[in-house]
């Protein structure tokens, strides 16, 4: 008698050795440690496969596991079933009558929610799950590609989850690349793929965690189109204090030498240039840090007394650089991932003017990535 009766009549008992592999330990975030989903190769190498448990040994005098099922109703909707039960190189084995296959380390409530799904038991199926259930759900699903079987409660699942979709590099972030991934969201996907883009830098980059089906492609372009961002960013900061000391940019010498100054110790109190070094590195620090810091950029106030009252004059209007921006302060640095952006500005603040349009510039660039890219 099978542990998990999906089907009373099935002809098919899949046995499930090493039940409840460690999957997704806390420590494997997009920046983390290897995971264990319980699969084989994907043929096309492009995906991550199971090579270590996290927690070795943990599951592995686990009792084995057994469902009935329908090889019928699994045939229907899985293409590695039915490769298992129908073809060639068929893995199962018959017996009186019963296919015998077999699985490894998949999740006992997850493997038996998804064959509740497959043959239709709508009222053994959860109206909501939690997002680490979820995640197991969308490997098992991905490994029988049995996608379209799932879809209609997929959705379902989605409306209450997807109301708190991180904004932080964290082990949730993860499983949301792995459930949008999986299932095509790509609203989902856009943004988890933004926060993993602005959350990272250069000497921490994203490193997606071995086991999950996730393309390796997915993490390389994550990881590209930020160092891309960078050096734009870094360029521009460059041509900008060049452009102070050669004298074409600022209104004049005075202007330019005022704005050079206020640049160097704006870069340098940001961490983004060593004091007495003209070298600006951005390797260690994030997208999101970058617009924070540059949109409280600090500009000295000052006015021009003409020659002939230099010793006498009694003030002016504040001196201010002509400006072409038509930049909404408040909301040309946010990026949508929980940043702290200040709410009023210094207004006729040339280099907060600066700052403004090129990261509104540079937003289009780190809006997340599109599933039609892969």
């Amino acid at each position: 008698m099978a542990d998990h009766i999906i089907h009373p009549l099935g002809d098919t008992v899949l046995t499930l050795r090493q039940p409840n592999a460690p999957f997704a330990p806390d420590s494997a975030s997009i920046q983390g440690a290897k995971v264990t989903v319980g699969a084989t190769d994907d043929p096309s190498g492009d995906v991550r496969v199971a090579e270590a448990a996290v927690d070795s040994g943990s599951n592995e005098q686990a009792k084995p596991v057994t469902f009935l099922v329908s090889s019928q109703h699994l045939i229907m909707v899985s293409p590695m079933f039915k490769a298992m039960l129908t073809g060639e190189w068929s893995e199962a084995k018959k017996v009186d009558g019963v296919f015998h296959i077999g699985a490894e380390d998949w999740d006992v409530q997850a493997l038996t929610i998804f064959f509740n799904i497959v043959h239709s038991r709508n009222r053994q199926v959860p109206k909501q799950i939690s997002l680490e259930l979820f995640a197991k759900i969308a490997v098992i699903v991905d490994y029988y590609k049995a996608h379209e079987a799932v879809e209609i409660v997929v959705d379902l699942w989605l409306v209450p989850l997807q109301l708190s979709l991180p904004t932080s590099i964290c082990r949730d972030l993860t499983l949301w690349v792995l459930i949008s991934w999986v299932f095509g969201k790509q609203s989902i996907f856009r943004h988890v793929t933004k926060v993993a883009m602005v959350r990272s830098s250069n000497t921490d980059p994203v490193k997606m965690p071995d086991g999950l089906p996730i393309p390796l492609s997915v993490e390389a372009k994550i990881n590209e189109r930020r160092q891309e961002v960078m050096e734009t960013i870094a360029t521009r900061l460059r041509d900008l204090r060049d452009g102070y000391i050669s004298g074409t940019a600022g209104c004049s010498f005075t202007c330019s030498a005022v704005l050079l100054g206020a640049l160097i110790k704006n870069l340098v109190k940001l961490k983004l240039q060593e004091h007495g070094s003209s070298a600006i590195s951005l390797d260690s620090i994030t997208i999101v840090q970058i617009a924070e810091g540059l949109s409280a950029v600090e500009t000295p106030l000052w006015a021009f007394a003409p020659p002939q009252q230099r010793f006498s004059w009694s003030g002016g209007p504040l001196h201010s650089c002509p400006t072409q921006s038509s930049i909404n302060y408040s909301t040309a640095f946010k990026l949508g991932v929980g940043e702290a952006i200040p709410k009023e500005f210094i207004r006729e603040n040339a280099l907060v003017d600066f700052a403004a349009d090129m990261i509104a510039g540079l937003k289009p660039r780190v809006a997340g990535l599109e599933l039609s890219d892969f």
